[in-house]
């Protein structure tokens, strides 16, 4: 998986992906745009239903957040630049991501890092989902390794 283009991956991933979310892709794909309500109405489901497929397509890279919308990405074939910034990997995280994952390797707790931080624990969670579908990681031991490969001298790590 490391070895492939960024390109690749997605189209890869989207292959993979549940039945319900190519079918999402495909509905937004040809609508042009993504609009949750009328995906989940053109596929006779409540947006409820929907839900998971919206957020593998996120996990994939075939949907991407554009400010408080998601908007498609080239039709599910590969990220979009909205920002100049990767859709995924180490390079798409933002600086708040960054100190988060920084302090979740060095191994603190969600509570402890909003505490450091001055931010919500709820905050300090979205971060950290965030950083964990950025890198298509699914724990803290994998975040950790990663942090460890990227950024050695992080205190509390060995270094």
């Amino acid at each position: 998986m490391w070895n492939e283009t960024l390109d690749q991956v997605p189209v890869r991933r989207l292959a993979a992906a549940r039945r319900q979310t190519r079918q999402l892709v495909e509905t937004a794909s040809v609508l042009g745009h993504f609009d949750v309500r009328y995906a989940a109405v053109m596929m006779r489901l409540t947006v409820a239903e929907l839900l998971p497929a919206v957020h593998e397509a996120l996990a994939i890279g075939a949907l991407v957040e554009d400010g408080r919308q998601l908007a498609l990405t080239d039709h599910g074939r590969h990220p979009a630049r909205l920002t100049g910034r990767p859709t995924f990997g180490w390079d798409s995280l933002t600086r708040a991501e960054l100190r988060i994952a920084r302090l979740a390797a060095e191994g603190l707790t969600n509570q402890q890092m909003a505490d450091r931080l001055a931010l919500s624990r709820h905050t300090v969670e979205s971060h950290v989902r965030h950083v964990f579908r950025k890198l298509d990681i699914r724990s803290r031991v994998e975040l950790t390794r990663l942090v460890m490969t990227h950024e050695p001298a992080v205190k509390g790590l060995g270094g």
